[in-house]
């Protein structure tokens, strides 16, 4: 019986591997050891010097990571037009050594079609300009017409560094179709609601020295990575805020909205969820808001929660009931708590009465100095423009 529910997806990826002596790890901290990155953003983040250690190869590695990526507002923004994209997301990956190009998509298919049941008509293939990957896919029956060459990063990647001196591969980005049929790069790029971005198969090859140069790793091998969700959406026919680990969440956001007597767009909605998945994750990790580092990507996410709820209700509202109704609701979405979430809801307290008061010390400054800049306002007290603007409609400014 092929995998449907996400949990049933988790349990038969690392199964798969588990059969066959793969070294299976539990997740890794959010937050990375890495100092090329503040948290862990795919499943090889935690595996470098598996390709690059001294020490020789340490064998087959298979995980389901929880990941964080946070990237300015208009990735925040793009939550809105693409269904599947989060902020938090959990990913199935694996290492792989000892094993050419024809193995590894081979294996990679395996995963898919035999393990998870896809449709392998409904698979597109963009690749490197790379004779392996391209015999590779030929060697396991891909029509021409459904692999995509690009010989630079754009849209889609051919080329992959993790980190400042960090490991450089290429590969393969697989991308699952809503249709069977034919299509182009561009309209895979302009339809992200129709095409899930499901994984990447990346060759590591090498390194990135201090003078730029790049040179062999010791144990080059592959690296897969494929969003849990994404897989999950495939699966169940479904976008990824409405699948069984992430609706019952969404329903806490629009019942909230319904007590409020305030009628919630889709794309709003999947933001708060988004943000709030989030919050709750990077919390439960030890993250406390602050103007640095990690402490300053959980302070963002808070703050453009309150903008949401408060440009949405109208009111310059709390929102710990929110919170507290959708922390009930974690558990049985996968992602259990391992501290009480009234900590979280105490955090988002002590977020909102701080930008009230940096609110009232912005009306204050106002009252002398009424041509002070959205700018300065930002600088000087923490309060975003897309804050101020609601502030100013409703009449608090």
């Amino acid at each position: 019986m092929n995998p449907r529910a996400t949990q049933e997806i988790v349990n038969a990826f690392l199964d798969y591997h588990q059969k066959r002596k793969y070294k299976i790890f539990d997740s890794f901290p959010l937050v990375s050891e890495d100092p090329t990155v503040m948290f862990v953003n795919a499943t090889v983040t935690p595996f470098k010097r598996w390709y690059s250690d001294l020490a020789g190869p340490k064998g087959n590695f298979a995980l389901v990571q929880k990941c964080f990526r946070l990237g300015d507002t208009s990735g925040l923004q793009l939550i809105q037009t693409n269904p599947f994209y989060f902020t938090f997301f959990r990913m199935c990956g694996s290492g792989v050594f000892g094993i050419k190009h024809t193995e590894a998509v081979g294996y990679l298919f395996d995963l898919l079609l035999v393990a998870f049941g896809l449709n392998k008509r409904k698979l597109l293939f963009v690749s490197p300009d790379d004779d392996r990957f391209l015999a590779a896919l030929t060697a396991n029956n891909i029509d021409e017409e459904r692999i995509f060459i690009i010989k630079e990063n754009g849209f889609f990647w051919q080329e992959w560094r993790f980190g400042k001196l960090g490991l450089i591969g290429n590969g393969l980005t697989v991308v699952y179709s809503q249709f069977e049929g034919r299509t182009s790069l561009q309209t895979m790029e302009r339809n992200p609601n129709q095409y899930i971005d499901l994984l990447n198969l990346i060759y590591i090859y090498g390194q990135e020295t201090e003078s730029g140069a790049v040179v062999p790793v010791l144990h080059p091998g592959f690296d897969l990575g494929m969003g849990l969700e994404r897989i999950a959406s495939a699966l169940q026919k479904k976008d990824g805020y409405h699948i069984d680990s992430v609706e019952p969440l969404m329903e806490v956001v629009y019942g909230f909205a319904a007590n409020c007597g305030v009628e919630m767009e889709e794309g709003i909605a999947r933001l708060l969820t988004n943000h709030l998945r989030s919050i709750f994750m990077l919390a439960d990790e030890g993250v406390l808001p602050s103007n640095k580092k990690h402490g300053y990507a959980l302070r963002k996410l808070i703050r453009h929660t309150l903008e949401l709820v408060w440009s949405k209700t109208g009111t310059a509202m709390p929102i710990q009931d929110l919170a507290l109704s959708f922390a009930k609701h974690l558990g049985e979405c996968g992602l259990p708590l391992r501290s009480p979430a009234s900590l979280t809801c105490d955090i988002l307290t002590k977020e909102y009465d701080a930008l009230q008061r940096a609110v009232a010390s912005a009306k204050n400054l106002l009252k002398h100095r009424p041509n002070a800049s959205a700018e300065f306002l930002r600088d000087t007290y923490g309060l975003p423009p897309a804050l101020l603007s609601i502030l100013k409609e409703k009449g608090e400014f």
